[in-house]
């Protein structure tokens, strides 16, 4: 801090040399401080003598430069809170049919709608879950997504009938 102020004082006494020279008010920015000079009101000419037995010595202010303030990256709009999307599983295949396009936070519950001798077996292709989940008849079970990516899910004994894909975004 202390070579900071000798040297911003020796700029500002050579800023002064050359102001007193120059006879005009002068503004500069050193090291983070703008230093303006503004000299005497002396009738006197002479430079020289007013140098030698200073008479008349001009002003030196330091102010701090402000430091412009970074402008704040806007947050992103929420696109909607999250939601349940309802899967019916009968008759062997999902509905809606088709691949699902969810938003990352949503859930999907998945509910059995065969009659109560049809159990079905929800199998996720992806690994979600370690084994199939068993559903009776109007049970259902729900699955958060909170990654984005695409997962593929089917009813055990008819994977290829019942594929389904739900695209996470």
């Amino acid at each position: 801090m202390i070579r900071k102020n000798i040297f911003i004082v020796t700029i500002a006494v050579v800023l002064l040399s050359i102001s007193i020279l120059s006879s005009g008010c002068a503004s500069f920015d050193v090291m983070g401080y703008t230093i303006t000079i503004t000299p005497s009101n002396s009738s006197d000419t002479n430079v020289s003598d007013d140098v030698e037995n200073l008479a008349h010595v001009p002003t030196i202010t330091s102010t701090p430069t402000p430091t412009p303030t970074p402008t704040p990256t806007p947050e992103p709009t929420p696109r909607r809170a999250p939601i349940t999307n309802y899967i019916k599983i009968e008759g062997h295949h999902f509905t809606p049919s088709g691949d699902v396009e969810i938003l990352v936070g949503d859930t999907v519950q998945w509910r059995n709608f065969e009659d109560k001798k049809n159990p079905r077996e929800l199998i996720s292709e992806d690994g979600l879950w370690d084994e199939p989940i068993h559903l009776n008849f109007m049970k259902y079970h729900e699955y958060t997504f909170n990654e984005t990516g695409t997962f593929a899910f089917s009813l055990m004994y008819n994977e290829m009938a019942s594929q389904q894909k739900i695209t996470v975004i």
